[in-house]
C-alpha cells in the first residue's frame, strides 16, 4: 500500500466569469490518446482541474494539448466568502475522462450547493441541483449532495433524476467531502456538530447509507478532516489537529485503522491513477502510477483534483 502524504487538513475552497482560453502547445506527445481525459504517463496532465489563488478555475480537457483553459471565476473569491443569500464559491471539480466533460462544484448559495456542468470544452455551462460533484471510477456516473440527500446520476444527462439517498440527519449537518469508494460504493464526511465529522458509506445499488464509522474515536483536538484518495482496498484519511497533520490508512470493507503515519505539508488529493499535490507556498505538481518524478504545472494554485 502507497500512503499518500496529507493536506493542511480541511479543503481550500475558492472560485466566480470569464472564458479565457490557455493553451500551451497543441500537438499531443506521442502515445497520447486525442479522444480522451484520462491521464497517462504521456499526458500525465489530462483531465486535471484545479482552483488558483485568485479564483479561476483551469482544466486540461483538450486532448492532445499541453496547456489549460481558464474558465474564469466561477463564485466568489476565497477572501470574500459569502454570507447566507448572497451567492457561493467554487469548493471542488471534476472531469469526466471519455468526454472531457467538467463539473464545478459550487457552495453554498442557494444552501444546497450549485453544479455548473460544461458537457464539452466548447459550450457554456448548465446548472445542476447540489455540490461536491465526483464522477465516478468508469466515467459513466456523477454524485451530488444537497438538502440532505446524496443524488447519483447519468453523466449523459446530469439534469434528470437518478439514485437517492438520504443524507443521516435533519439534512442540516452538511456534507463535508465525497469520494467514490468503488463502482457502487461512496464515502461521505458529514458534519456531526463538533470537530470530529462522521464517515458514512453509501451503496447506490441498495439505495442505502451506512450508520457512522468511528475511525477517530474520541479524540477532542481535532481540527480538520479530508478524504486524501483511495488506494485498493485502503482508504486514506488526512487529519490536521493541534499536534500536526497525519494520515489514516482505513480498510475500505470493515473501515477499521489498518494504518497511521506522519504526513507532509500541502494538499494531496489521489483521483484514480493520478496524485496531485499542491505546495504551502502554492506550487501544483502531478504524477501518475509509473512515474518517477512528478510532472511540475505552475504556482498560485490553492487546490486541485
Amino acid at each position: 500500500m502507497r500512503v499518500l502524504a496529507a493536506a493542511l487538513g480541511l479543503l481550500l475552497f475558492v472560485g466566480c466569469a470569464s472564458e479565457t482560453e490557455v493553451l500551451v502547445g497543441s500537438t499531443a506527445p506521442t502515445g497520447v490518446d486525442v479522444s480522451s481525459c484520462a491521464p497517462t504517463p504521456e499526458a500525465p496532465l489530462a483531465g486535471l482541474v484545479a482552483v488558483t489563488s485568485e479564483a479561476h478555475v483551469h482544466v486540461w480537457n483538450r486532448p492532445g494539448a499541453a496547456g489549460f483553459v481558464d474558465l474564469g471565476m466561477l463564485g466568489s473569491s476565497l477572501t470574500d466568502q459569502p454570507t447566507e443569500g448572497e451567492g457561493a464559491f467554487v469548493e471542488s471539480a471534476a472531469v469526466v475522462p471519455a468526454t472531457c466533460g467538467v463539473f464545478v462544484g459550487l457552495c453554498c448559495e442557494p444552501v444546497s450547493g450549485l453544479t455548473k456542468w460544461f458537457e464539452s470544452p466548447d459550450v457554456a455551462p448548465v446548472d445542476i441541483f447540489g455540490r461536491l460533484p465526483a464522477v465516478s471510477p468508469d466515467g459513466a456516473r456523477v454524485a451530488l449532495v444537497g438538502y440532505g440527500i446524496l443524488e447519483v446520476r447519468s453523466v449523459e444527462d446530469p439534469t434528470s433524476e437518478g439514485t437517492t439517498i438520504k443524507v443521516p440527519g435533519d439534512g442540516s449537518a452538511p456534507v463535508l467531502d465525497l469520494m467514490w469508494l468503488d463502482g457502487d460504493r461512496l464515502v461521505l464526511l458529514v458534519s456531526s456538530g463538533t470537530s470530529v465529522p462522521e464517515l458514512h458509506v453509501a451503496t447506490v445499488s441498495e439505495g442505502m447509507m451506512s450508520q457512522p464509522f468511528g475511525f477517530l474515536g474520541t479524540e477532542s483536538d481535532v481540527e480538520g478532516v479530508l478524504l486524501s484518495g483511495v488506494d485498493g482496498g485502503t482508504l486514506e484519511v488526512q487529519v490536521r489537529s493541534s499536534s500536526g497533520i497525519r494520515v489514516i490508512a482505513l480498510d475500505t470493507t470493515t473501515f477499521e485503522v489498518t494504518g497511521e503515519g506522519k504526513s507532509l505539508p500541502g494538499f494531496v488529493r489521489r483521483n484514480g491513477d493520478r496524485t496531485v499535490l499542491v505546495s504551502p507556498n502554492g506550487n501544483l505538481s502531478a504524477y501518475t502510477e509509473g512515474d518517477v518524478d512528478p510532472t511540475p504545472v505552475g504556482d498560485g494554485y490553492l487546490w486541485a483534483g
